[in-house]
């Protein structure tokens, strides 16, 4: 049974942004093997932040920053 810290997180990230208007970058760390449901559960709870994986290469995780921060 889960206590409900994903949904957590995402409830006070969205605080911060829309009450707070803090519109910066938050670093979430995570195991692997629950980067799949974090990316759907914003997805549905909070459509308009924008989730980023950056889970690659040196190479291939430079090139995600620039290209999609």
């Amino acid at each position: 049974m889960g206590l409900g810290k994903t949904i957590q997180t995402i409830a006070f990230l969205a605080f911060l942004r829309e009450y707070k208007h803090v519109n910066n970058y938050f670093l979430i760390i995570v195991p692997k093997a629950v980067i799949p449901n974090w990316k759907l559960e914003f997805k549905k709870w909070c459509p308009e932040m924008r989730v980023l994986n950056l889970i690659a290469t040196k190479a291939e995780r430079e090139e995600i920053l620039k290209t999609k921060l």
